[in-house]
């Protein structure tokens, strides 16, 4: 198939020099990944180039992919092109101004023009700008008017930073910049550095005074205050290594997990095995078999035969005020190799934001800690502990220090999550009866299990 042209329009013909396409079009471009741009009610210039007119699309067939209606449709990458409407031609025949769009390969369109930039999209995610005052027009990077955006189009973080307070996403996280004051240059400075997802929730909560490194997605590494060590803190906002430290960085990750099936099944956060490619559980080998991102769940299997699993908890829902225990392998290489049992209470029935899939509770947490079991006082699994708020950050907001300010998952997620991957979860009988501390942390122990993560 090639362009030609037939009384004054142009056409797509075959080899044989059969029209396939009719002549209607003012232009078509070459064919890049199996489609072209095709130009209407365009003119030329002293040049003999096409200005003005609309763009659409076609397909190596001749159809008629876009209606022409855009001022520019620039080449696909990574299957998504950048569509422009309202722009005009400056003397160098370059298009400029207008909003940017996205459209697919099948002319769908996934973005309505509505950006004055779009760039390359990296780990699926790309950084768009809209908008901003009179003086940044001059220079872009200042613009505080840069956000986000996924494949879809759905916004991930509405435009609202400078160019230079924003990072490329990479193993699903980006760094941000917030705070601070613009400069008699016009860059914000004095600014706090976090870590996002691609939820557009904070990883960690923005308290870094410079832009901190990540490695692999799970650990990050920065300055809390001038002229203070560099440390690295995991993805809760631990400090877990700091300058001066005898130990090497981090390479590996470690986390807490327990087994749900006879057959070596072990349920543990997804952070902790995230950016991961080599696993065990109490030194036994085990592999990666599913993974929830958005609940913040992994299954793995060992090669092992457990001592025993855990029971979870189905008669009865969990109650404020309930006593409840975790345990679980905190601050590796420090505490106790034997594993860790603190107790608390049931202090929400529900997280950060309300979130209604996560308990909040006072039993106390350190790094490592994730992925452990919560139970009740019968030794029945009420929760997946994950995370803690971060202390430093909130002070720094309040004025105030939380304290035992933890997070678990709730069972019912849990057992939705071994359910889809058919993992039949041991739940209790009807004659469950209290047990003592004792009692609960010798049961405990036989199922849960120290996690460790390589590259």
């Amino acid at each position: 198939m090639a362009p030609a042209k037939l009384g004054g329009k142009w056409c797509l013909i075959d080899k044989t020099g059969k029209v396939l396409v009719e002549s209607q079009f003012d232009e078509i471009q070459d064919f890049k990944d199996g489609v072209a741009c095709v130009v209407i009610s365009g003119t030329k210039n002293q040049c003999d180039r096409q200005v003005g007119g609309k763009v659409g699309l076609i397909d190596k067939t001749g159809k008629l992919l876009v209606e022409p209606q855009f001022d520019e449709i620039q080449d696909f990458k990574d299957g998504v092109a950048r569509v422009v409407i309202g722009s005009t031609k400056n003397q160098y025949n370059r298009q400029v101004g207008g909003k940017v769009g996205l459209i697919d390969k099948t002319g769908k369109l996934l973005v309505e023009p509505q950006f004055d930039e779009i760039q390359d999209f990296k780990d699926g995610v790309a950084r768009v700008v809209r908008g901003g005052t009179q003086e940044d027009q001059y220079e872009p990077a200042f613009r505080e008017n840069w956000g986000f955006i996924d494949k879809t189009g759905k916004v991930l973080l509405k435009p609202q930073f400078q160019f230079s307070q924003i990072s490329d996403f990479k193993d699903g996280v980006a760094c941000i910049a917030t705070g601070g004051t613009r400069n008699q240059h016009g860059m914000r400075v004095g600014v706090n550095w976090g870590i996002i997802d691609k939820k557009g929730d904070w990883v960690v909560i923005p308290q870094f005074i410079e832009r901190p490194d990540c490695y692999y997605g799970k650990f990050f590494g920065g300055n809390l205050e001038k002229g203070g060590k560099y440390f690295i803190s995991d993805t809760s906002g631990n400090i877990i290594w700091k300058e001066g430290d005898n130990k090497e960085r981090p390479k590996a990750s470690s986390g807490t997990g327990f087994y749900v099936s006879t057959e070596g099944h072990v349920i543990t956060n997804y952070h902790v095995v995230k950016n991961f490619s080599k696993f065990s559980v109490n030194g036994i080998p085990a592999e990666l078999i599913n993974y929830d991102s958005a609940n913040d769940l992994a299954l793995l299997i060992a090669k092992a035969t457990p001592l025993a699993i855990a029971v979870f908890n189905t008669n009865n829902p969990v109650r404020l005020g309930e006593e409840v225990f975790s345990f679980g392998f905190p601050l590796s290489g420090l505490l106790s190799s034997g594993g860790n049992l603190t107790s608390g209470t049931i202090s929400g029935l529900s997280g950060i934001e309300n979130n209604a899939n996560h308990l909040q509770i006072t039993a106390a947490i350190q790094a490592g800690n994730s992925g452990g079991p919560l139970i009740n006082r019968k030794g029945l699994i009420v929760g997946l502990v994950f995370g803690k708020l971060n202390a430093f950050y909130t002070a720094k907001l309040t004025g105030t220090l939380p304290e035992n300010v933890n997070f678990a998952i709730r069972s019912e997620v849990v057992r939705s999550f071994l359910e889809l991957n058919n993992v039949s979860c041991k739940r209790e009988g009807w004659f469950c009866f209290s047990k003592s501390n004792e009692d609960i942390a010798a049961e405990v122990q036989k199922y849960t299990v120290k996690v460790e993560c390589s590259r």
